[in-house]
C-alpha cells in the first residue's frame, strides 16, 4: 500500500503544481495559497465531522498536536517559497529541484532508525539520481525563456535572474518539505493518523495567509472579477494538493517513511511532462533520461 499511496501523491501533486503555476501568475503567491488552503480546510473539516475523525483524535495528548503544528508551519513556509518559485521561474526546473525533499526526508529517517532492504535502498538511490538528472538538465540549459500559462493570451517572459532566484527558492522548499514529511512519519501520523495532520496544515496555512492579506502584506493589485477558469483552476489546485497530502501522510502512517517520500517526489516528473504539454516548455534529452531513471527507481522500490 505504501507504493500506491506514494504514487498517488505524486500524480496529485504534479497536477496541482502545474495548475498552481497559472494561478500564481494571475493572483499572486499569497492569494493562491490562501484560496487553495482555505478550500482544502473546508473540505477536510466536512470530512472529519462526517466521519467523526476529530472526535476520534480528541483524546490525543498535546504533544501530537504540537508536532503537527510545527510540521504545518514548516509546510506553510515551504509552500510559500515553492509557489513563489513557480510564479517567477521555469516550472520544469523548479519542480525537480523541489522534489529533492525526498533526500532530506530519507537521511533523517535513516538517522532515526529506519531500516531498508538492499533492493529498496538501491531503488531510492536510483530514483534520487533520476530527479537530479532532470533538475540538472533543465537548470543548465533553460535558465531563461518563455512559457504560456493557462488562460494567458501571450507567452510569459522569464528572466535569467528570476529563474536563478526560483531555483534557490525551490532548494529552500525542498529542505523545508523534507523536514516536514519526516516529522509527519516520525512523530505525527503514529498519533493522529493520515487526515487530521493535513487538516492542521490547511488550518495553519489558511490562517497565516489570511492574516498576511488583511495586514496588507500582498502588494499585488486585487482584480475586480476573477474569470471562471481561474476559480476552477484554484479549486483544482486545492483538491489535488489536498488529496496528495492525504495520500502521502497515509503512506507515512504505514511506517515506510523513506520509500513513500521518494515515490511521492516523482511529482516532479509529472509536472515536467504536463509543463511540456500545456505550458510549451521544451523537454531536454537529459530530462527524458532523468525521467527514465526515475521510472527504473520506482520499479526497484516497488519490488
Amino acid at each position: 500500500m505504501s507504493v500506491i499511496f506514494g504514487l498517488t501523491a505524486a500524480l496529485c501533486w504534479g497536477g496541482a503544481d502545474m495548475l498552481a503555476r497559472s494561478v500564481t501568475r494571475r493572483i499572486g503567491t499569497i492569494r493562491t495559497l490562501l484560496g487553495m488552503q482555505a478550500l482544502g480546510f473546508v473540505g477536510l473539516t466536512v470530512l472529519l465531522l462526517a466521519t467523526g475523525g476529530l472526535a476520534t483524535h480528541a483524546h490525543v495528548g498535546w504533544q501530537g498536536w504540537a508536532w503537527a503544528l510545527l510540521a504545518a508551519l514548516l509546510s506553510t513556509v515551504g509552500s510559500l517559497v515553492l509557489y513563489r518559485a513557480f510564479e517567477i521561474g521555469i516550472i520544469s526546473v523548479v519542480s525537480p529541484i523541489a522534489a529533492t525533499y525526498a533526500a532530506v526526508a530519507v537521511v533523517l529517517a535513516l538517522l532515526t532508525g529506519t531500516r531498508l532492504s538492499a533492493l529498496h535502498g538501491m531503488g531510492i538511490v536510483v530514483t534520487l539520481v533520476g530527479v537530479g538528472l532532470a533538475a540538472a538538465g533543465a537548470a543548465s540549459d533553460t535558465l531563461a525563456g518563455v512559457d504560456t500559462p493557462l488562460g494567458a493570451a501571450a507567452p510569459h517572459a522569464i528572466t535569467k535572474a528570476g529563474a536563478t532566484q526560483a531555483m534557490l527558492l525551490a532548494a529552500l522548499s525542498s529542505l523545508l518539505f523534507g523536514v516536514t514529511f519526516w516529522l509527519f512519519g516520525w512523530r505525527v501520523t503514529p498519533l493522529l493518523g493520515g487526515i487530521a495532520p493535513v487538516w492542521v496544515v490547511r488550518l495553519t496555512a489558511a490562517s497565516l495567509m489570511g492574516v498576511v492579506v488583511l495586514a496588507g502584506g500582498d502588494a499585488r493589485p486585487r482584480a475586480a472579477v476573477l474569470p471562471t477558469w481561474l476559480w476552477g483552476a484554484l479549486a483544482g489546485v486545492a483538491l489535488l494538493d489536498t488529496l496528495g497530502y492525504v495520500a502521502n501522510v497515509a503512506g507515512l502512517a504505514t511506517g515506510d517513511v523513506a520509500a513513500v517520500n521518494v515515490l511521492s517526489s516523482l511529482f516532479s516528473a509529472v509536472t515536467v511532462l504536463l509543463a511540456g504539454i500545456f505550458l510549451r516548455e521544451q523537454l531536454l534529452v537529459r530530462q527524458w533520461v532523468g525521467i527514465g531513471v526515475i521510472l527504473l527507481g520506482v520499479v526497484l522500490v516497488s519490488l
